[in-house]
């Protein structure tokens, strides 16, 4: 099975599994822990998303130097 599929059902079951602890501590009136058992781990997921689309971006960390100039100028200094 592919590396992504597998990542995605392990998300979907993982959050299956939060929302049912979730809807059971609702049912036991306890929503702060519910709301909490659901926006913590889709904020840590989006977060993480998010850094991976900012890390593979031109300048980023995955990418630091796909600026034209900045390997330009290394040219440059290699034929001085």
């Amino acid at each position: 099975m592919n590396k992504t599929i597998r990542t995605i059902i392990y998300y979907f079951g993982l959050m299956l599994v939060l929302a049912g602890i979730s809807y059971t501590a609702y049912y036991f009136d306890h929503p702060i822990i519910a709301l909490v058992l659901l926006v913590v781990p889709i904020g840590m997921i989006a977060n993480g998303f998010l850094a991976e689309a900012e890390d593979n971006a031109p300048g980023g960390f995955n990418n630091p130097s796909s600026d034209a100039t900045d390997i330009d100028a290394k040219n440059l200094d290699k034929k001085a």
